[in-house]
């Protein structure tokens, strides 16, 4: 989804931009820092690393952890 500077503004385009955000953010398991870049060069969303925390916590997205690695937390 490119945007290309069209006149959406920028709360709406967290909304159009969720299911890529969390699909980068749970499925290739980027770093904030590394996920807003990704945003920025991929889809022209230029947000900063807490705005990814806060919307990603809004959301109630967590990062995925393969059984594998819960079981070797405890």
């Amino acid at each position: 989804m490119e945007f290309h500077r069209i006149s959406v503004p920028h709360d709406q385009r967290w909304l159009l931009l969720k299911d890529v955000i969390v699909h980068l953010f749970q499925d290739e398991n980027p770093t904030i820092p590394q996920l807003a870049r990704r945003m920025k060069q991929d889809h022209d969303f230029d947000a900063q690393p807490p705005h990814y925390r806060f919307r990603l916590q809004q959301w109630g997205v967590k990062k995925r952890t393969a059984t594998k690695d819960k079981s070797q937390a405890h």
